[in-house]
């Protein structure tokens, strides 16, 4: 008995010793080959705190005056005037602990972690508490809930009219610019309708128009010039982004080179420039203002491969597009920014720390999406509407009735896509676009 009882503790010991030697080797490979193979919860980064921070670019010029004063108003002007521009910025997989975190990290305050009016946003999806892109963009593209992997569309097979669609219809400009491929969830649900996301030759054959779907980028832009877009594939059209707002060069498609880097990095230029860019050319079409919905994908990325530096960089590279949305807002008036996520990416959250150290640990939850509320986030005039703990489905009707969409907002909110729908007067519901040149995933 003492015998077999011997073998059996000796035969454990080797089990547990080929566990943790196998471990090991799988970790290193991972390493290697730049798979991530860190287990749920351990440790994943260490990253220098940045010490004192220095504070984040006023809001306004009318914030500067005032220094040391944290402002908390909605606009530099009334909080009840009208809106006629809605800036939506939308960090894909930005939790409220992603943003936090950075913020934490970052050598000077988020200009973010500034903006007057905050709240947070719940995510489920008719699927579970989990959403995926598809469902999370179309709730708040539609004001629908709807399935995972779901684009545009609600379970019973009714295309939903988004909100960039009816202000479309209402005769205002409308913009798409996103950091990740055109036809990509967060962009296809502001343009598309279909029960797949991962449908992308019909996700572009409905967002650009024309007959077969294109198959590679020349076919893009190729079928985007017989629809009446212009083109441009060179980063000074970014500088450029003339508006020309007769004809059919007043609908504008931009597919711009990957950068250098990693396989796992999103490409293309800085989401900041083609905020700007987009900016540029919407404000200077005649008509009811304008919508534009911007989209940064890294930090969805980011989170899915747990790495602390890609989150900080794509963070940061928001908050630029942000602070140049805010700049633009203050400026001209009118204008409406408003901040969210379509969910959560990672569960990263900071777990030790200490300013005497310089270091700080952080960790990730999974390589997946998460459950957690996301931020909400506002500027200008009507702000003050996007406060509390809300349904992403609310943020469409909230901006919509602060635009007088009635397009939108009809019909109990039972509004559809009609077959071959057009804007009245003949104008394109169709918007201008900024993306990295491959559609394809």
């Amino acid at each position: 008995m003492k015998n077999a009882l011997r073998w059996i503790g000796r035969g454990f010991m080797w089990l547990c010793t080929a566990v943790v030697v196998l471990g090991g080797l799988v970790y290193v490979v991972g390493q290697i080959v730049g798979i991530p193979v860190q287990p749920t919860y351990e440790t994943v980064a260490h990253a220098a705190l940045p010490g004192e921070q220095q504070p984040a670019p006023p809001l306004s010029p009318a914030d500067s005056a005032r220094p040391g004063e944290n402002a908390r108003r909605a606009a530099p002007a009334d909080s009840a005037a009208p809106v006629q521009n809605v800036i939506f910025l939308i960090g894909d997989g930005m939790g409220l602990s992603m943003l936090s975190t950075v913020d934490a990290l970052a050598e000077r305050r988020l200009a973010m972690g500034r903006m007057p009016v905050t709240g947070l946003v719940r995510t489920h999806s008719l699927t579970g508490p989990i959403s995926d892109s598809g469902a999370g963009t179309t709730a708040m593209a539609t004001g629908f809930k709807t399935t995972n992997y779901t684009i545009g569309m609600t379970p019973d097979g009714r295309e939903r009219l988004s909100i960039l669609e009816a202000a479309a219809r209402q005769g205002m400009a409308t913009g798409v610019v996103t950091t990740s491929y055109l036809t990509d969830a967060t962009p296809a649900g502001f343009t598309a309708h279909l029960p797949s996301r991962s449908n992308y030759a019909a996700i572009a054959r409905q967002m650009i128009g024309g007959g077969q779907p294109p198959v590679f980028t020349d076919s893009l832009r190729r079928v985007a010039r017989q629809q009446g877009f212009a083109v441009d594939s060179s980063l000074k059209a970014l500088a450029r982004a003339p508006a020309r707002p007769s004809g059919s060069a007043a609908r504008w498609l931009g597919l711009f080179p990957e950068r250098e880097g990693r396989f796992d990095e999103m490409h293309g230029p800085p989401l900041a420039r083609m905020v700007e860019a987009a900016i540029r050319r919407l404000h200077r079409q005649p008509g009811g203002g304008f919508f534009l919905v911007a989209e940064q994908e890294g930090t969805d990325a980011a989170g899915h491969t747990n790495r602390l530096d890609d989150t900080r960089r794509y963070v940061r590279e928001l908050d630029r597009a942000v602070e140049r949305a805010i700049r633009f807002a203050a400026r001209a008036g009118s204008t409406l920014v408003v901040v969210t996520a379509d969910h959560d990416t990672g569960g990263l959250h900071i777990t030790e720390g200490k300013y005497e150290t310089g270091r700080v640990t952080a960790r990730w939850t999974n390589f997946g999406h998460t459950a957690a509320w996301v931020p909400l986030l506002a500027y200008g005039p009507g702000a003050q509407q996007f406060t509390g703990i809300r349904e992403n489905t609310d943020l469409p009707v909230t901006m919509a009735r602060l635009l007088g969409l009635e397009a939108f907002l009809g019909g109990g909110r039972q509004t559809t896509v009609a077959p071959g729908a057009r804007a009245p007067q003949g104008r394109d519901t169709r918007p201008v676009a900024c993306a990295p040149g491959d559609w394809r995933r």
